[in-house]
């Protein structure tokens, strides 16, 4: 499968705004120009390897994230927007939140069934 670079510069675009970074502020943490991380965001050009990594680390996101529909095993949206949940909870709230999800899904079967 074919990386969709016009989908990985709008990640990286969303990612970028999300942190409040402009392409300026972007580009002086990774070390490049203004212009080219422009032309990422836009699949004008294509980046390296390295360029990615240090564009997640940046924008402290993981290279997956930036690439997640690009990859043969596909993580879902909702996936990726429970982990992003999780990873800001403490354990007692991951508890707590895995019991309300546990009874919210036998409610649902017992609907279905």
């Amino acid at each position: 499968m074919a990386i969709d670079y016009e989908a990985l510069g709008r990640r990286i675009k969303d990612a970028r705004r999300q942190k409040g970074y402009t392409q300026e502020q972007l580009a002086t943490a990774v070390g490049m120009s203004q212009q080219h991380i422009g032309n990422i965001e836009t699949a004008a050009n294509k980046l390296s390897l390295q360029a990615l990594v240090d564009i997640a680390g940046a924008l402290g996101v993981t290279a997956n994230d930036l690439l997640y529909d690009s990859l043969p095993v596909a993580v879902s949206s909702y996936d990726i927007k429970a982990k992003q949940i999780l990873d800001d909870c403490t354990d007692s709230e991951k508890e707590s939140l895995l019991h309300l999800l546990s009874e919210m899904k036998d409610v649902l079967n017992s609907k279905n069934a």
